[in-house]
């Protein structure tokens, strides 16, 4: 618990320190300061949730998530993405997909391509806030400045928080390889329903069934503690 609490601190306070950044054309760029600030209004939101372990997962239907994933890389850089994810609580056997792109980093140098989730698995059997009950690979290549190209290979793994799991933050580790120099990268993820809503678990709303039961708001322990993001740590 103490290594997860420092990961998620470790999304702010980078993010913490931002500069201020300008979006591109088309469909919009986010600058980092505008991800940063995302972040931090998450980490606020979710503070007070509960933790839904994993027996109390909803059992069915799909939900949609959206948000922020920042890391630390060894040599010292600092980077944020905007991070979707989509999950099947049913008995898909590769149950959680999504990516992450709008690479920036805290100088607003921009990084092509995405970076996507595989290989996951919900673990219903965990509590959420030791033990993670989602696991998923992260990886792709990404082209940075001076078409430099980054193989990233990671793990995220983390938990759900809020009535019906309406909510999910984590921790993510791995590599970055660039030109054959593979370097440490670690930090953390935050996401929320697009909207603010509940997942769509065929319950009609933010009561998801979970566990053949309706979570409403008791569903566990301090997701906000255990995720270790706290603004005020800042």
């Amino acid at each position: 618990m103490r290594a997860k609490r420092r990961g998620a601190v470790a999304l702010l306070c980078l993010l913490a320190g931002c500069s201020g950044g300008s979006g591109g054309g088309g469909e919009p760029l986010r600058s980092y300061e505008d991800l940063a600030d995302e972040a931090l209004a998450l980490a606020d939101e979710i503070k007070a949730m509960d933790t839904v372990p994993g027996e109390d997962l909803p059992v069915s239907g799909k939900a949609r998530y959206e948000g922020i994933m920042a890391v630390t890389v060894e040599d010292g850089s600092r980077l944020a993405g905007a991070m979707e994810m989509e999950v099947d609580f049913g008995d898909a056997s590769d149950p959680v997909s999504g990516r992450v792109s709008n690479i920036v980093s805290s100088d607003e140098e921009r990084y092509g391509g995405s970076l996507a989730l595989s290989d996951s698995r919900l673990d219903r059997t965990a509590d959420g806030d030791v033990d993670p009950t989602l696991v998923a690979d992260l990886g792709g290549t990404v082209t940075g400045p001076d078409d430099r190209t980054t193989r990233v290979e990671a793990d995220i793994w983390g938990s759900f928080g809020g009535e019906g799991a309406s909510h999910a933050g984590g921790f993510v580790g791995g590599r970055a390889c660039t030109a054959g120099d593979c370097q440490g990268l670690d930090g953390a993820f935050i996401l929320e329903p697009p909207g603010g809503t509940g997942p769509d678990t065929g319950t009609g709303g933010t009561g998801a069934a979970v566990g053949g039961s309706v979570c409403n708001g008791d569903c566990g322990g301090d997701f906000g503690s255990a995720q270790g993001v706290d603004p005020d740590d800042i």
